[in-house]
């Protein structure tokens, strides 16, 4: 045709036919790509027929460009987004094409790996089969030719399984038994704690389980051991719309909000439980509750009484709603057991309960001269000996533990008394010129002996810094050795640390202050030792076989 031409696409390359040259623009339907017509096609094909007038040229050609133009800015969108569908549409169909050839060639590989794995095997069972029947018809064999010597062989083969079969069920058994050891030893390792800080006057805050009623909270403290527990109500309830009546708001312990359960604390620590409660002019707190009437105004009293064997003190709390007991032995041993105060005042006396045994009660009266004190056993007694609240560290030489509960106070007074060598007959005078060094800086002694009540027995610690030995012994649980360790390191000042070499050895770590010690075991626990007479505790120490 007359218009038609043919040119090269600028981008791919390839040869495309336009069947209308006149135009200004052509796409190429391999790209794409927009192509101008007139630089390729125009001026090379020029008509060779006499130009025309101008007013007819012009005419003409202007209205068909002006078509052209119409069916490019309209059809052209349409083209290019026609010819790329169609690429894409190729494109993918190629790849979906290797994609499958591929898959195909992998299956292939797969069914002729597993043809000759199959094979393989088959031939595999085959020599197998061969060698097993040939080892059957040796063994057919052998036993015909020697049956007595099979015989005897499986004989010992059956003897080797039935002791294996034994063996592994000792083993389980001795692995029982070890559990049930080593359960045994943690048990009695906790007991061992427990009985420690007893022996120091403490007992374990319980896991509080219910704090939807105060007198639940009372009632696990209580049975826990804590003997200083009190209920206040918070009178900030009108309708109780928005809060229920006994339910606790908060716990403090020595005035603290925050305590850790499963913790041990002095059973005499001030406890006091906040709880909602009904607006009364009277009063804020439930009147009937079991806590101290006392005013806490009053004043403190401390009196105390002396005798032979011991000396005695009341020291009466009422702002805190407890009474404490002390006992001095002559040798500086005290002990001390706390009571509650559940009713009465200076004027009216004292209720005290003490909860040691199966628990007593005693009345303590205010007279010119001291206190008088009426027991449930019908016995009392006159303390008249004016006491300040320093005096129990001021005259009683160390650290004051309570008493363990469940412990005949007389018989432990007496035991301790005996453990230190002191004759109940001997008056104070005698015993304080029999007592070991008074040397409370550690170096002018070359020995010092220190003790810990568990509450059924006691255990001791005699340290001789001129060999350079420690000795560890227990008095009253029926053990009659003690054991021997070396002082490898450390001064008094400083501490020392002992190394004791039973079984795979341990070391342990001590450090002194003026009236006690205080250990740190192989297990990382530690434990508080009282000053003790030397002279006692060596007395004791002779009476035990050392285990060397």
């Amino acid at each position: 045709m007359k218009n038609m031409a043919t040119i090269t696409c600028p981008e791919c390359g390839k040869k495309l036919h336009i069947t209308d040259s006149r135009r200004d623009f052509a796409f190429c339907e391999y790209c794409g790509a927009k192509i101008e017509i007139a630089p390729f096609v125009r001026n090379a094909e020029e008509p060779s027929e006499p130009a025309e007038p101008a007013e007819k040229r012009d005419c003409g050609h202007t209205a068909a460009d002006v078509a052209y133009r119409l069916v490019d800015a309209f059809a052209s969108p349409f083209e290019e987004r026609r010819t790329k569908k169609r690429a894409e549409e190729e494109r993918k169909q190629r790849e979906a094409e290797a994609a499958e050839r591929k898959k195909q060639e992998q299956q292939a590989r797969e069914e002729a790996d597993a043809r000759a794995y199959a094979e393989y095997r088959s031939a595999q069972n085959e020599k197998y089969a061969r060698q097993v029947g040939k080892s059957v018809a040796k063994a057919i064999n052998y036993y015909r030719a020697n049956t007595k010597k099979c015989l005897i062989a499986g004989g010992l083969v059956l003897v080797l399984l039935i002791s294996a079969g034994v063996s592994s069920s000792n083993s389980k058994q001795h692995a029982q038994e070890q559990a049930a050891h080593s359960a045994e030893l943690a048990r009695l390792e906790e007991e061992r704690v427990a009985n420690s800080h007893l022996a120091m006057g403490e007992v374990m805050m319980p896991v509080i389980s219910d704090y939807s009623d105060y007198r639940n909270v009372v009632k696990q403290l209580k049975d826990a051991g804590f003997i200083n527990v009190t209920a206040e109500g918070k009178g900030d309830m009108i309708l109780g719309i928005f809060e229920t009546e006994n339910d606790v708001i908060e716990i403090t312990v020595d005035g603290a909000p925050d305590f850790k359960e499963e913790t041990w604390y002095p059973m005499d620590i001030p406890i006091v439980i906040l709880y909602h409660s009904f607006y009364s002019s009277s009063s804020s707190s439930d009147s009937s509750q079991e806590t101290a009437v006392a005013e806490t105004t009053e004043e403190e009293l401390c009196y105390g009484a002396e005798s032979s064997e011991y000396s005695e003190c009341y020291w009466v709390m009422p702002s805190s709603g407890i009474v404490r007991y002390f006992l001095k032995a002559p040798d500086s041993y005290a002990a001390g057991i706390t009571g509650r105060i559940t009713s009465g005042n200076a004027k009216s006396g004292y209720k005290v309960h003490f909860n040691y045994l199966n628990g007593w009660d005693e009345t303590i009266t205010v007279t010119d001269d001291g206190l008088q004190v009426t027991r449930s056993d019908g016995t009392d007694g006159s303390y008249t000996i004016p006491r300040t609240s320093d005096f129990i560290q001021s005259s009683y030489d160390g650290p004051v533990s309570d008493i363990p509960e469940g412990v005949d106070m007389n018989q432990y007074v007496e035991e301790q008394m005996a453990a230190y060598g002191i004759e109940a007959s001997s008056d104070t005078t005698e015993q304080s010129s029999s007592t070991a060094s008074k040397s409370t800086s550690g170096e002018e002694d070359t020995a010092l002996g220190y003790v810990m009540n568990t509450g059924s027995y006691r255990v001791y610690y005699y340290i001789d810094f001129a060999n350079h030995e420690v000795y560890y012994f227990a008095n009253g649980n029926g053990d009659e050795t003690a054991m021997r360790a070396k002082i490898v390191s450390g001064s008094f000042k400083d501490g020392i640390t002992i190394h004791f070499s039973y079984d795979r050895g341990w070391d342990e770590q001590i450090s002194f202050s003026k009236y006690d010690m205080s250990l740190t075991d192989g297990n990382g626990y530690t434990y508080s030792f009282s000053k003790a007479p030397t002279g006692a505790v060596k007395q004791i120490l002779s009476t035990k076989t050392v285990i060397k």
